[in-house]
């Protein structure tokens, strides 16, 4: 069990033969980055406008600009497309909604590594899903990163956010999971192609969604949006996860996922310099801990080589 996948797996098999494995990594190095920026703006947006707006704004300018940089590349765009690819983008959706109501509430470093922890759940679902039955070590390594899902949910407990946060980056890291089990049986589809379906379903479930909450009971927080600061961190907002969306999916499609991935973790450590640069967090052993015992056995369980999932 484990996240090994075939390059095959996330995108077409054809690699330009310039393309190098080292600039994969840094593809995927520059993903993080932009993708812990992102989570930074979002939490910077706190006191400015309500998250459900972030969400939005980060939805349908992922949209535009997706769309645009298909339509110039003359990738052929799929829709409705198959039953997978729906599971993908309204998982995918939830998990949004999940992800920015966490990021709203949670210390940036203590978020991103909960959102992080995504591989602990792909080891849990990988047995009832694909049916692959996980080693003692595997097992080992799961209770490892819950161990450390614990001490950050118990350190934050006690703050303002409360659990709800804490569940809410829980729920979104499931998400992911599941859109990951998922991602081999789309592997006909061009990254691109997958992206743009994703951001359309993503835009208007959103869009559902606040309208939902905001006629029952949870209307939206007045904006403060009277300076150029906010507007500059929802323009990153969208930027920021557009640009890291690329980045990733072309560093998955030019080098081996099952080493790629643990780059991708390395967000929780820019996300952590944010929160050290920004925000003034202490460096507690239980913040520390827990991201250790979060992030180490989710790169474990990324390298241990295991049964890959049967092909359909």
């Amino acid at each position: 069990m484990s996240l090994r996948l075939s390059p095959t797996s996330l995108t077409p098999a054809i690699r330009p033969p310039s393309f190098s494995a080292r600039s994969s990594y840094l593809l995927m190095l520059g993903s993080a980055v932009t993708f812990a920026t992102m989570s930074a703006c979002a939490r910077g947006l706190h006191g400015y406008c309500d998250w459900r707006v972030v969400a939005v704004v980060r939805a349908t300018l992922a949209f535009a600009f997706t769309l645009a940089i298909t339509r110039t590349l003359r990738v052929p765009l799929v829709w409705p497309g198959p039953k997978t690819l729906w599971v993908r983008s309204l998982v995918g959706s939830a998990g949004m909604l999940c992800t920015f109501f966490a990021l709203a509430h949670l210390p940036v470093s203590r978020s991103v590594t909960l959102l992080n922890s995504f591989p602990l759940w792909v080891a849990i679902l990988s047995w009832p899903v694909l049916g692959i039955r996980p080693t003692w070590a595997v097992a080992g390594a799961v209770l490892c990163g819950l161990l450390g899902v614990n001490l950050l949910a118990h350190g934050e407990a006690a703050g303002s956010a409360g659990w709800e946060a804490v569940l809410a980056a829980l729920a979104a890291s499931v998400s992911t999971a599941v859109v990951m089990l998922g991602l081999h049986r789309l592997r006909k589809l061009h990254p691109l192609a997958i992206a743009v379906h994703f951001a359309a379903v993503s835009s208007v479930v959103v869009v559902l969604a606040v309208v939902a909450t905001s006629l029952t009971g949870s209307p939206l927080d007045p904006f403060e949006l009277s300076t150029a600061r906010p507007w500059l961190l929802l323009a990153g907002v969208g930027l920021c996860a557009t640009l890291g969306q690329i980045l990733m999916t072309s560093a998955f499609r030019y080098g081996p996922p099952d080493r790629l991935a643990p780059v991708g973790l390395s967000q929780s450590a820019f996300a952590l310099i944010y929160d050290l640069v920004f925000w003034n967090h202490p460096l507690d052993a239980t913040l520390l801990g827990g991201m250790v015992l979060v992030l180490l056995p989710g790169v474990w369980l990324v390298l241990h080589p295991g049964r890959a999932p049967v092909e359909d």
